[in-house]
């Protein structure tokens, strides 16, 4: 009888193992990582919002920015995306946050940047079918993707302190 710890396979030992694998797969430990990068874009008292055109999640809305590259930091990541997606330029950016969610065919890795727009810089939806400002009531109005959605409550909850309004 193969043993572990002196513990039999069939044992208690064994069971609880098993358990925890079985755990492991539940939670997507074993699914695939995508490691991305997204931009909180702030304009005077809104933030935008990004509408997705297609897809299974067409219709709901995300923050601009997409996959960090091998050997790309998140930060450039977070300024490439948002140069790509919306042509055009931030001009600071900074932590704001780390999202972890669990979609049904990979675990998602996203790093959260505040961000501003350089000056003259206007975004344009050429991915996206519509941008939106959304002021805070508006912030959780719409439907956001789901990785994104607790963020934005978060967001929404903490508007002032993010926004240095005290």
């Amino acid at each position: 009888m193969s043993q572990a710890h002196g513990k039999g396979v069939g044992s208690r030992g064994a069971r609880v193992h098993l358990q925890t694998l079985e755990h492991c797969l539940d939670k997507g430990d074993l699914m695939d990582t995508v490691k991305v990068a997204a931009a909180l874009i702030w304009r005077d008292d809104t933030v935008l919002a990004c509408q997705v055109a297609s897809g299974p999640f067409a219709g709901l809305y995300e923050l601009p920015g997409g996959k960090i590259e091998s050997g790309e930091s998140a930060e450039k990541a977070c300024r490439r995306e948002v140069e790509e997606e919306l042509r055009c330029e931030l001009s600071t950016l900074w932590p704001l946050d780390h999202v972890s969610y669990d979609y049904p065919d990979f675990h998602l890795s996203m790093e959260v940047f505040a961000c501003e727009l350089a000056s003259g810089s206007e975004p344009q939806a050429t991915e996206h079918s519509e941008l939106r400002w959304l002021s805070r009531q508006e912030l959780v109005e719409v439907q956001w993707l789901p990785a994104d959605a607790q963020l934005m409550s978060l967001v929404a909850t903490y508007w002032r302190d993010l926004r240095g309004d005290h």
